[in-house]
């Protein structure tokens, strides 16, 4: 082999490699500023927040005035009951009597007013209302958001209460306890803001005598201090 031959050997070789390198070079030149811009990912962080639910102690009730035990009278009170709850469902509320009945009863002689016995049994009435020579204790609810009234206290505006899409007349619609079964008074479907909602639940008690003197033993009541325990429980629904 002839050194000529040898020298356009390398020659070609050495041509092909400055070729290959330069090709090589002017790629990466083209790529590389690409490969070094940015790279990115991303990942989804998640948490779940749970519902909760509380309700605020009020203060004891005390009904006024003060009730003569023959001539009888009427003595009212009211409590607010303020719920706060996270849950996007919303919450009911149910009252109960914290026995058998009845709820309003004297501490040291044991003498007692009736739970209220509605007109309609089951039905609350648009106007209180107790017979002659009877002693009776009862209650309504007027909630913060007349929407959340369950039907049952709900009303005419006239005369008549457990009326569907009705109204939520102040001091209408009295009810009676009923031993220790739990009767719902609120239902709210969604949730409430940090102040909550608060649910007014007024009671009454009345010894009536329409003469001012009673017919029979039920007119009268014993000198005592009555007391009713009454709970009230949110839920979420």
């Amino acid at each position: 082999m002839s050194i000529i031959y040898m020298y356009n050997i390398i020659k070609r070789t050495i041509s092909l490699t400055l070729i290959s390198v330069l090709t090589i070079s002017s790629v990466f030149m083209f790529f590389e500023p690409q490969l070094v811009k940015s790279a990115e990912d991303s990942v989804d962080v998640s948490l779940t927040v749970t519902a909760e639910i509380s309700i605020s102690s009020p203060a004891n009730v005390t009904l006024l005035p003060n009730m003569p035990g023959i001539t009888g009278g009427t003595a009212t009170g009211e409590c607010t009951w303020t719920v706060v709850t996270t849950n996007n469902a919303g919450f009911t509320m149910t009252l109960k009597e914290s026995d058998a009945g009845p709820a309003l009863v004297g501490q040291a002689e044991g003498d007692s007013f009736a739970d209220y016995t509605p007109t309609n049994s089951g039905t609350p009435d648009y106007t209180w209302a107790i017979a002659d020579s009877t002693a009776e204790f009862g209650f309504t609810v007027e909630p913060a958001t007349a929407a959340d009234t369950v039907q049952l206290f709900l009303d005419n505006g006239a005369d008549t209460c457990d009326i569907s899409g009705g109204s939520n007349t102040v001091n209408a619609c009295w009810f009676g306890f009923n031993g220790t079964t739990a009767i719902t008074v609120i239902n709210r479907s969604t949730e409430t803001d940090y102040d909550g909602e608060d649910e007014l639940v007024k009671f009454k008690a009345q010894l009536y005598n329409a003469d001012g003197v009673p017919n029979d033993a039920n007119g009268i009541l014993v000198e005592d201090s009555y007391q009713a325990t009454i709970t009230a429980t949110a839920t979420s629904n």
